[in-house]
């Protein structure tokens, strides 16, 4: 796919370009995400990412906690990543131990595990993605702003983000990444795409929910820009950036277009928390 974005569907007038596989795209109303999903210039082979700011990471839990301790000293991160990741496995194993039933029996591998517990809130190395734009837009705009750092610092101005990651972009050998070799890209590490089978979730499929795990722990815009080193032609990363001025605006048009806290999480606790959220945007 040419990435050629049409300048009216950019609402900023810079046309926005791509480096090293990375490309920005700042949005001011939801009409213009809108018609740059339906009008196909996004493959139908990304997958999505809500988050509330823009500059945050694309870290799983367990990695936030490693990359805190990356740039101290007398520190082997790689060792440290190591013994966190397993330790925190066999601690949820035990912690669960009377509670699974027949579902233990089904949990054959360790990302089956590590799924089963980002569902409940536990810390892993995996990242929340999903397949649709829209669900990954709910995502990003449903947490209220922080209004008291807003109100502390009025020179900071949050946006919001919707990521897409190519799904080209993952294994060893990266489909879209330049063909060459040289001394500074290495494949040893990779993005890996982790497809949950869990029968009794139904959030998992009402969010068309997927994870993504880094073997090394590292910041998936950090491993895409290592790979895509002089990749100009098209992104296997997208960033949509959007202003939070809208998002009142765009939690009423998700609504209406069925996509909030009672479908994606189809119980007791996804009705009351569609209730607060309908009330705070009134």
């Amino acid at each position: 796919m040419q990435w050629q974005p049409g300048d009216e569907l950019v609402s900023e007038p810079r046309q926005p370009e791509t480096t090293d596989g990375v490309l920005r795209i700042d949005i001011a109303a939801w009409g213009d995400f809108q018609r740059l999903i339906h009008e196909n210039l996004i493959a139908p082979d990304f997958i999505y990412r809500g988050q509330r700011c823009h500059d945050w990471l694309l870290l799983s839990r367990i990695d936030r906690i490693v990359e805190l301790n990356r740039s101290a000293k007398n520190y082997d991160v790689d060792k440290l990543r190591h013994k966190l990741i397993r330790w925190q496995l066999e601690a949820f194993k035990r912690a669960t131990r009377g509670m699974l039933g027949r579902i233990r029996e089904t949990l054959k591998s360790d990302e089956a595990w590590w799924a089963l517990g980002q569902h409940f809130g536990l810390a892993t190395p995996l990242l929340d993605w999903t397949e649709s734009p829209y669900v990954a837009a709910f995502f990003a705009f449903v947490e209220e702003p922080d209004r008291w750092n807003q109100t502390v610092n009025s020179s900071i101005r949050s946006r919001r983000a919707v990521f897409a990651l190519s799904t080209a972009a993952f294994g060893p050998q990266p489909s879209l990444a330049k063909a060459m070799v040289s001394k500074d890209v290495s494949y040893e590490h990779y993005i890996k795409r982790v497809d949950p089978i869990l029968d009794d979730s139904a959030r998992l499929v009402n969010q068309a929910a997927l994870f993504t795990e880094v073997t090394n722990g590292r910041d998936i815009a950090h491993m895409v820009r290592k790979q895509y080193k002089g990749v100009s032609e098209r992104p296997a990363l997208i960033e949509f950036a959007f202003p939070e001025e809208i998002r009142n605006d765009v939690i009423e048009r998700l609504n209406v277009m069925n996509v909030n806290h009672k479908t994606l999480f189809p119980d007791l606790e996804g009705a009351a928390k569609h209730c607060n959220t309908m009330l705070g945007i009134r």
